[in-house]
Order: structure tokens, then sequence, then C-alpha cells
């Protein structure tokens, strides 16, 4: 039982902690999971990740992977860290990662909730793909995905989180100059914000003009 406990403690701490670590990797490897490439052909993906003051969810996670789904990789926001961007309204980080040259789709989100008490996991149901090309030596920027926590009610009618919608925008000209910070190779890249209509699911909106 207490072999039992150790390794529920080390899964928790995996979970709660993951985010603080570089954002390509976890803390275990496998040959499915996609590591940053390094090839004089690389090309760049760059992204935001961040979510709307006031949600209490901890961890965000995007996870992205090769058209054929061979190789998967993930980005992630953790609200334990130092934000890359913060206003009045929103915090966030601006995410990099190298890749060979080929065909990649974004295809699920997960959020982690946890005060002490409570653990929860949301994870999308509907199966999606954002689809993304990485080009020899260019780079791609997807664009801003903002969580926005959706409530929902509990058994008893009183309010509890039922997950997130993730509203897309270009927000270019602030995470562009942060993604050069951390990857110098990040250069003049080819904005291809997702159309939440081509992705077929309401978990993704775009962000109304001359939203904060």
């Amino acid at each position: 039982m207490a072999h039992v406990q150790k390794i529920w403690s080390l899964c928790l701490l995996c979970l709660l902690f993951g985010g603080a670590l570089p954002a390509r990797a976890g803390l275990f490897s496998s040959d499915d999971e996609l590591t940053e490439y390094q090839g004089p052909d690389a090309g760049m993906l760059a992204l935001s990740l961040g979510a709307y003051k006031g949600a209490d969810y901890s961890i965000y996670n995007l996870f992205f992977r090769t058209h054929d789904g061979g190789k998967t990789g993930r980005l992630t926001y953790n609200l334990g860290a130092r934000p890359d961007y913060s206003s009045a309204y929103v915090a966030g980080v601006v995410r990099t990662y190298s890749l060979q040259p080929g065909e990649y789709e974004v295809y699920k989100v997960e959020l982690y909730f946890g005060n002490g008490f409570v653990e929860q996991h949301f994870s999308s149901k509907e199966p999606f793909a954002i689809p993304f090309t990485i080009k020899p030596g260019r780079s791609v920027y997807l664009g801003e995905f903002r969580a926005m926590p959706m409530e929902g009610r509990n058994l008893f009618g009183l309010p509890a989180h039922a997950g997130a919608k993730f509203m897309l925008s270009d927000q270019s000209a602030r995470d562009i100059p942060i993604a050069r910070q951390q990857d110098t190779r990040v250069a003049d890249p080819e904005i291809r914000i997702p159309d939440p209509a081509a992705i077929g699911t309401p978990l993704f909106e775009r962000l109304p003009a001359g939203a904060p």
C-alpha cells in the first residue's frame, strides 16, 4: 500500500510541476515524443498560450503531432511560472519549437485544476485538427490560444468547473519579439491564424475585434 501511495505522489508531482520544466519535454520521454529538431533545415513553430486572469486552472496543455500521428509534442502554460506577457485582463507565455519540415496538426487541449483538496482534469472530447506546415528554414506563427474558462453546475446546483473555450487571435506584434528572444531562428514568420469555422468544434472561437 505504501508503494502505491509513493507512485501516486510521484504522478501528482509530475502533473503539478511538469509545466515548470522546459516547454518541449515532460518528465519522461519515449520514442513517440517529438524532440526539438536541430538539423540545418529545421523550421520553427511559434504561438502563445494564455488565459484570462481570474481563471484558476493550474496548467494548460496544447498537444500537436505529425500528420500521420506517429509522434507528439506538447506546449504548456503553468500559472505557477512567470508569464511572458501580462495585462489587466490576460497573462500567458510564448512558446517556440524547432521541427523537421513536414505536416503537423494541433489535436488536443488539456486543463488541470488543483487547490490542495480537489484535483480535476479536463480534456477536449471532440476530435479536431488544426493543420500547419513546417518549411525548411522558415517559421510559422499560429497566433494566441487564449483560454476562457467555462462554468457549469454540480449535482448540488453549485458553480463548478466545466473546461474552457479558446479564443484565437493574431498577437504577432507582441509575440514575435518574445519568440525571437527565445530562439533567434524565429524570423519573418508566416502568420497562419486558425479559422474556427474550419476547425469544426465550438472549442475554438475568434477573439472579437477590439477585445483587450
